[in-house]
């Protein structure tokens, strides 16, 4: 196949056009970044690619007025299962869960690893969607070569007392597999945009 001058100038322009788009690197970011909420939010795993760790098994109390210690409210009652106080007739305020498992467990929350999401505030920030809202991860674009992903303050700190509550593994950062996974998309759709010239 034989093509003009013109052919080739017009082939070279689209070929410069489609290297200075940064596209491919925008699709490879959204991917990534869309596999990390995956890995920590569902699969519940570190940066390492391994269990973010256990839930504890000791008993525990949680408030059922105080609406940020459960997303959903349960009767409250104690131990025994009571729900006043015998020695005073006073109604109990809290509810007696034998584990932080069992707790997750009576709310809905019944995943069999550690995922990280209760409320779902620091899945939604940590995935861009605004507080409380499930929806699909988006790395926020400043320019062509530039995305954040990250916390707000608030979640910053809850990450952080995550972090060390699990051994201090690394969570919030790209795995190896996914920084991998970065450069062989954005190859790939780089590819992909050349052909097409």
């Amino acid at each position: 196949m034989t093509i003009t001058v013109e052919e080739y100038i017009q082939k070279l322009e689209c070929q410069k056009e489609t290297l200075n788009n940064y596209i491919p690197f925008g699709l490879a970011v959204q991917s990534v970044h869309a596999m990390a909420v995956k890995r920590i939010f569902i699969d519940g795993k570190n940066t390492n690619d391994v269990s973010i760790g256990k839930y504890s098994d000791k008993p525990l109390y949680v408030s059922m007025v105080d609406k940020t210690k459960s997303p959903k409210k349960l009767t409250p009652e104690g131990k025994t299962g009571k729900k006043v106080f015998k020695s005073t007739g006073q109604p109990h305020k809290s509810k007696y869960f034998s584990s932080y498992k069992d707790f997750r467990e009576q709310v809905g929350r019944n995943s069999g690893v550690v995922n990280l999401t209760l409320f779902g505030n620091l899945k939604s920030n940590f995935a861009n969607g605004g507080r409380g809202q499930d929806v699909p991860a988006l790395a926020i674009k400043i320019s062509d070569r530039e995305y954040i992903v990250g916390l707000d303050s608030e979640n910053t700190d809850k990450a952080d007392g995550l972090i060390s509550h699990f051994g201090g593994n690394e969570i919030f950062i790209n795995s190896k597999f996914e920084l991998s996974e970065l450069q062989r998309i954005q190859e790939k759709e780089l590819l992909i945009s050349l052909s097409k010239c």
